[in-house]
């Protein structure tokens, strides 16, 4: 049953370094990468990012009857949280209640450490803050998805 999951998943982790590549590919000629290895690890961020949000997607799927469900996570929870990310605009702009909210959502979480490496400016503690709690989701998420199918496949 794991390997259904892991394999499901493992083509997400494939798609998103496809884009996370050719994303940074396009920004080469720009000058935006401080470094290589800092573009290389922006590309590893995004595929723990992809897989902490892919994870607990796919638990949802596997445990759903309809895709009604899907319309909802859209508009309550991924447009807000692209919209506390501070990929658009610097989170500060927020006010102090909102920015602490900001500060619990994977998104904000992957474009500050993705930000950090592509520009040179990562430090470690923040780093291994930003990492180890997209991380943690991804492994919730996948631990989620197998029981879910689980579920699904033996009812």
């Amino acid at each position: 049953m794991p390997e259904i999951v892991l394999a499901n998943l493992g083509f997400v982790v494939a798609r998103v370094a496809l884009a996370s590549a050719v994303f940074v590919a396009v920004m080469v000629p720009f000058g935006v990468l401080a470094s290589p290895w800092g573009a290389l690890g922006a590309i590893a961020v995004q595929l723990v990012a992809g897989v902490a949000f892919a994870g607990p997607i796919y638990a949802f799927a596997a445990s759903s009857d309809n895709e009604q469900g899907f319309t909802v996570i859209f508009r309550v929870l991924l447009l807000p949280l692209f919209l506390f990310s501070g990929g658009f605009f610097p989170v500060s702009n927020l006010g102090p209640a909102l920015e602490t909210a900001a500060a619990f959502t994977p998104l904000f979480h992957a474009t500050e450490l993705t930000r950090s490496l592509m520009i040179g400016t990562t430090e470690t503690g923040p780093a291994l803050v930003h990492l180890a709690y997209l991380a943690a989701l991804a492994a919730v998420g996948v631990a989620l998805s197998i029981r879910a199918l689980q579920r699904r496949l033996v009812r």
